[in-house]
């Protein structure tokens, strides 16, 4: 679901297989996409499958 929601964002194929392979989201990982209410349309990926011990959220 990560994968298709980055390849809309992106503007990628989802149906590539090449997008699952090369976009490393492991499990337990946070992948970050921001958004601005005012301007929907606009939205900018933070990070992708980065540790949740990162966002210290694992104790």
């Amino acid at each position: 679901m990560i994968r298709q929601i980055l390849a809309d964002v992106l503007d990628l194929d989802w149906r590539n297989p090449k997008l699952y392979s090369s976009l490393a989201i492991g499990n337990s990982t946070i992948t970050q996409i921001q958004f601005d209410t005012d301007y929907p349309e606009n939205l900018v990926v933070k990070g992708i499958g980065q540790p949740a011990q990162d966002f210290n959220l694992v104790p």
